[in-house]
């Protein structure tokens, strides 16, 4: 069975655990997509993003302050919901976790980095079952 394709959804504050969590899921046989590495020049960036998110198997969302401040990164989680594509939400910063994501149950990689990295693999490799 093929991997899954991994959206990641994550404000521009938090682009280390972007690049972190996208290195260590093409370790892992995964096909991941961010907006800084996908979107082809001279493309709509909305509708590539609305594209993307629809053919995806699954999107982290990393949770932070700057994640709940970015109009984008919103959008990103409601096309995802209203497309029916799973989402993992992961605490990359401690954080008072708002709208709908607050009814998840979250990956922590606040307290301990490895152990939560871990938990987001599994869970994405659990969506393929």
């Amino acid at each position: 069975m093929s991997k899954n394709n991994v959206f990641i959804s994550y404000a521009r504050g938090d682009k280390q655990w972007a690049e972190l969590l996208g290195e260590r899921l093409v370790k892992h046989g995964f096909r991941i997509w961010t907006d800084t590495t996908s979107v082809p020049i001279g493309e709509s960036f909305i509708a590539e993003l609305n594209r993307t998110i629809e053919k995806s198997d699954v999107v982290l969302a990393l949770l932070s302050p700057n994640y709940f401040q970015s109009t984008w990164c919103q959008q990103e989680t409601a096309a995802a919901a209203a497309s029916k594509v799973p989402i993992i939400p992961v605490l990359v910063e401690p954080c008072e976790v708002q709208g709908f994501l607050q009814y998840y149950n979250w990956a922590d990689l606040t307290s301990d980095q490895d152990s939560g990295v871990r938990a987001v693999i599994q869970a994405v490799e659990h969506l393929r079952v």
